[in-house]
């Protein structure tokens, strides 16, 4: 993989998804999660992976962004925790 890790973005968190902001400018793009865990840059595209940064909601987002940062394609992996009280 020709990726290397990169610092350029950040998010506005707003509900269950967050505002990109790119080189300290904010962007109209959205994606979901609201906490950016890691983020890469490659020839073709970015990667971003985020999460809900809450311990009940294990779900990794994984985002493909072209240069004009659109989303191209978006992936989650994991699934909301759910607890049910016992008599």
């Amino acid at each position: 993989m020709d990726g290397k890790r990169i610092g350029r973005f950040a998010l506005l968190p707003s509900g269950g998804v967050s505002q990109l902001i790119s080189d300290g400018q904010v962007t109209s793009t959205h994606v979901p999660g609201i906490a950016l865990l890691d983020q890469f840059e490659t020839s073709a595209c970015y990667l971003l992976v985020t999460d809900q940064d809450c311990p009940f909601e294990e779900t990794f987002h994984f985002i493909l962004l072209d240069r004009d940062l659109h989303v191209c394609a978006r992936r989650s992996l994991g699934a909301a925790f759910s607890f049910v009280p016992g008599n």
